[in-house]
């Protein structure tokens, strides 16, 4: 009988499909590498958007900010002003009672006696004065 050596054609077989699977693998590396080197590129430019984002909103924020500073400054200066009108218009309203109390004042002391003073104090009128004769005061 023949004897037919099949050991080269199976070496040689299991070397071919080493080879294409080392080529199979390398490639997959290289694949694998591209697809991380794009992924990371990838995430890097949304970090970069979201960064600059960030800043707008910042800047944004900021400028807000200062309107609204600028706002509360002008309410109390408002309400500064708010208040000097009604204390004005307070002295304006008691502008004539001044007249009317000095006239009222004229009409009630009678003749022969003479006010040396007249002050007021809040809401009291104090009036000092000299009299001819106690009669004079009584009346």
């Amino acid at each position: 009988m023949t004897r037919i050596n099949l050991l080269p054609w199976r070496e040689n077989r299991r070397k071919e499909e080493r080879r294409q699977f080392m080529s199979l693998a390398g490639g997959s590396v290289m694949l694998m590498a591209v697809i991380v080197f794009y992924v990371h590129l990838h995430i890097g430019g949304l970090i970069d958007g979201q960064e600059r984002r960030n800043e707008f909103m910042t800047g944004e924020i900021a400028r807000v900010d200062a309107m609204i500073t600028e706002i509360r400054a002008i309410e109390t200066k408002k309400q500064q002003l708010l208040a000097r009108m009604k204390i004005i218009q307070e002295l304006q309203g008691q502008r004539p009672q001044i007249v009317h109390l000095f006239d009222e004042l004229a009409q009630a002391v009678p003749s022969g006696m003479y006010l040396t003073r007249v002050a007021q104090q809040g809401d009291v009128l104090v009036i000092e004065g000299i009299a001819q004769s106690n009669a004079r005061v009584s009346t």
